[in-house]
């Protein structure tokens, strides 16, 4: 509605700023086109979503996905870490979490099945970097036992793991951190 009473106002600034030949015409024109924009600017924000959805279902959402499509390195950044996680062919996967701002780098191995049916995938020996809130756990790098079950999806043409919170989304080439030589400090599990 706001942004209709700012359309509104419009009308009467155009007019000194254009200074038309025929004010009535003008007048007429505007009118008809500041109704009608007024009429469907409420309903742009559910088109935007069914849009939205139609996309990612006709893009993925319901897409198969297949374990060879999986492999590849997977990147998450929750601002005070970077999570980088490696699906290998062999069914283990390597897991390195940079943590801002010291720089230390942890490094955990796994393995890893994929569900094709579900569409999910299990990893065994992931650390856990943040919890319901999107906060860090503390003692993330401490060993613990059990599974870690994510859905994977395509969205938009891109294959990620993880929920909408934040994804782990495919790097299209190793993560920057994995890289470095020189590491400030590595711990590993």
């Amino acid at each position: 509605m706001a942004i209709d009473n700012v359309f509104y106002f419009l009308g009467p600034l155009l007019e000194r700023i254009i200074q038309p030949g025929n004010v009535d015409r003008y007048r007429q024109t505007t009118f008809r086109l500041g109704f009608w924009f007024s009429v469907l600017l409420p309903f742009t924000i559910p088109a935007v979503l069914a849009c939205s959805c139609l996309v990612d279902v006709v893009l993925g959402g319901r897409t198969p996905v297949t374990r060879s499509e999986l492999l590849g390195t997977y990147a998450a950044d929750y601002g005070f870490a970077t999570d980088a996680v490696t699906i290998k062919g062999d069914g283990h996967f390597v897991q390195e979490v940079k943590v801002r701002p010291t720089g230390k780098v942890f490094v955990a191995e796994g393995t890893w099945t994929f569900d094709p049916q579900d569409r999910d995938i299990q990893f065994e020996g992931m650390m856990v970097v943040v919890d319901y809130a999107g906060e860090m756990v503390p003692d993330f790098d401490k060993k613990r036992d059990g599974l870690v079950i994510l859905p994977v999806r395509w969205l938009l043409g891109k294959l990620e793991i993880g929920g909408d919170d934040i994804p782990w989304g495919r790097e299209s080439a190793d993560i920057p951190h994995t890289k470095q030589a020189n590491q400030p400090s590595q711990e590993s599990r």
